[in-house]
């Protein structure tokens, strides 16, 4: 059988390339990083029988002796347990640390949509509803839409970059 291979990208990739065993299969290597493959395995679920006392009302001039006031009734109930918590490894503080620097990534505007919104900037101005009843408008965007478009395309680092209609 032959194995996959895992492409290791992302913000992940020099964290994982130093502890990554190309020898033991993802499910081992996860493991071995201190993190979970599914995170349904994460949850035990264990099965404890728990008694629930169930009282009989009985009125007290008709007590019978030989009828029990309590009745005892077993039911399975799942409870969730939590694993105990471990320290987290070397790997763990180290994507820890990177998620924490939380570096945003800029979204990338398509040349085509640079050229939409600067002849709608160009043409209307600010009246986004114009823009909305523009004939140029075949995606059929909402004010609010275009309004938004226009919003993004102006803090990226495109919005210097004007395509001529």
């Amino acid at each position: 059988r032959k194995r996959r291979k895992v492409n290791l990208t992302g913000f992940a990739k020099p964290v994982l390339e130093k502890t990554w065993d190309k020898k033991k299969t993802v499910r081992e290597n996860f493991k071995g990083l201190g993190l979970v493959l599914n995170p349904n395995d994460a949850v035990k679920q264990i099965k404890e029988k728990k008694k629930r006392v169930k009282p009989i009302y009985v009125h007290p001039l008709e007590h019978d002796p030989m009828v029990d006031e309590e009745e005892e009734e077993e039911e399975e109930m799942v409870a969730e347990v939590p694993e105990e918590p471990t320290q987290p490894t070397a790997a763990v503080t180290a994507l820890e640390k990177i998620s924490r620097q939380g570096t945003k990534l800029e979204r990338h505007i398509a040349p085509g949509e640079i050229t939409f919104l600067s002849y709608m900037v160009k043409k209307h101005g600010d009246d986004y509803k114009a823009m909305a009843r523009d004939k140029k408008n075949k995606w059929q965007h909402t004010p609010k839409q275009i309004k938004r478009k226009i919003e993004a395309w102006q803090r990226s680092s495109q919005f210097n970059q004007i395509l001529v209609v």
